[in-house]
C-alpha cells in the first residue's frame, strides 16, 4: 500500500501493469544497494544495475510523453518537469529519474515499517488508540465524506504526529547513518578531524528515563529531541 500511494504521488498512476513492473525492478535495485559493488553476472549488484537501467527506460517513456503533452497531472513528475520553465538551466530526464528513485528508496521501507509498528503499539495501548481515533473523528466533523485531508488538517494532527515520533524513537528503524566531517569538530574535549567518517548510532541515543514505554503524550507538552533517519 505504501509503495502504491507513493507511486501515485510521483507519477499519478493507478494500479496497472506499470506499477507491478516497476515495483519488481525497484525491489531488485534496493537489494543491490547493500551488496558489494562487483558487477559480475549473478550477483545482487549486477541485477541491481540491470534493474536501474530498466527503471530509467520506464520513466523515460513517461517523461517524454509528459514533455510532449500540455496536460497537467498534479504530481511530482509534473512539478519537476515544469520547475525549469523560464530558466536557462533545464532539468534533464536523468535528474528527474534520480529524484524519483531517491524518493521511492527513502520513503518506501521506512514508511511501511513505521506504519506497521505504529499499528502494533496502538493495538497494545488502547488509550493511545482512542485518542488518535478521536483526533481524526474531530477533523472529519467539518468535512463532507468525499472531502480529502488537506494541509490544514495535517497540521492539526498533533497527537498523530506524537504517535509517529514515539514510534520512531522506540523502534529506531534506521540504526544509524554515516556522515563525513567537513571541518575539525570538538566534542567534550575530543577533536574529530576533518575528513573523518562518523557513524551516528540512533538505537543507543533515543532513550529517556522511560525508554521502553510507549507514551505519545510526552511529545504534546514540551519540546523533546531525538534523531531520526534524516537528521544528524
Amino acid at each position: 500500500m505504501a509503495f502504491l500511494l507513493m507511486l501515485k504521488q510521483i507519477a499519478n498512476t493507478e494500479t496497472s501493469p506499470f506499477d507491478e513492473a516497476i515495483k519488481i525492478e525497484l525491489f531488485q535495485l534496493f537489494i543491490g544497494v547493500y551488496s558489494l559493488p562487483i558487477e559480475l553476472p549473478g550477483t545482487k549488484y549486477y541485477h541491481a544495475v540491470k534493474a536501474r537501467k530498466k527503471i530509467t527506460r520506464m520513466f523515460t517513456e513517461i517523461i517524454e510523453e509528459r514533455r510532449s503533452s500540455p496536460s497537467l497531472h498534479q504530481d511530482m513528475l509534473d512539478h519537476l518537469l515544469r520547475s525549469d520553465e523560464g530558466s536557462k538551466a533545464k532539468i534533464t530526464n536523468n535528474e528527474v529519474i534520480d529524484l524519483a528513485i531517491a524518493v521511492m528508496y527513502a520513503g518506501y521501507d521506512s514508511v511501511s515499517m513505521t506504519s506497521m509498528l505504529a499499528v502494533k503499539y496502538l493495538h497494545d495501548h488502547p488509550k493511545a488508540l482512542e485518542a488518535l481515533r478521536n483526533e481524526h473523528l474531530e477533523i472529519r466533523k467539518g468535512k463532507l465524506p468525499e472531502d480529502a485531508v488537506n494541509w490544514s488538517d495535517y497540521k492539526s494532527m498533533n497527537f498523530t504526529r506524537a504517535v509517529i515520533f514515539e514510534t520512531l524513537r522506540i523502534s529506531s528503524l534506521v540504526n544509524g547513518v554515516l556522515r563525513k566531517t567537513t571541518q575539525d569538530i570538538e566534542m567534550r574535549g575530543f577533536v574529530i578531524p576533518k575528513g573523518w567518517k562518523i557513524f551516528l548510532y540512533f538505537a543507543e541515543i533515543n532513550d529517556d528515563p522511560e525508554s521502553s514505554s510507549f507514551n505519545p503524550w510526552k511529545w504534546m507538552y514540551q519540546l523533546r529531541l531525538f534523531l531520526d533517519a534524516e537528521n544528524g
